[in-house]
């Protein structure tokens, strides 16, 4: 899938510099790259939040992970000091840490897109043992 880069086209007449939409004979069309509707293309896709099964794995496994450790860590740094409010700052840094780690669709998550058969094809008997 090629992407197009964003464009848009600006018409002028030689006739009348100071009125650009006015019609003549002699017409000039400029291209202008529009950086804009690249970075909303960007932002939508990131809003968007699509992931792909194997960054669902991988974001599950990290979520595991980092929240067993840092639940351990905080019992054992709010224990040590006798602070309540330092185990829950802790564990709640940690928790915030992690939600920037793994809510946004980060490239890694989508680094396995899914390969869909065609909508009338039978599958062969390979890619049904995959």
């Amino acid at each position: 899938m090629s992407k197009t880069v964003p464009t848009f086209q600006v018409a002028y007449s030689h006739d009348h510099p100071q009125h650009p939409w006015h019609s003549s004979s002699e017409h000039a069309v400029s291209t202008y790259y529009d950086p804009l509707a690249d970075m909303s293309d960007y932002l939508n896709g990131m809003l968007e939040g699509k992931i792909d099964f194997e960054g669902q794995k991988l974001v599950e496994k990290l979520m595991y992970y980092v929240l067993i450790a840092s639940t351990i860590a905080s019992f054992i740094t709010g224990f040590a000091l006798q602070s309540l409010s330092l185990t829950f700052g802790t564990m709640g840094l940690s928790v915030v840490v992690l939600a920037v780690a793994i809510i946004p669709p980060w490239p890694a998550y989508r680094s396995h897109p899914v390969k869909w058969l065609p909508a009338n094809a039978q599958p062969t008997a390979e890619e049904v043992h995959k």
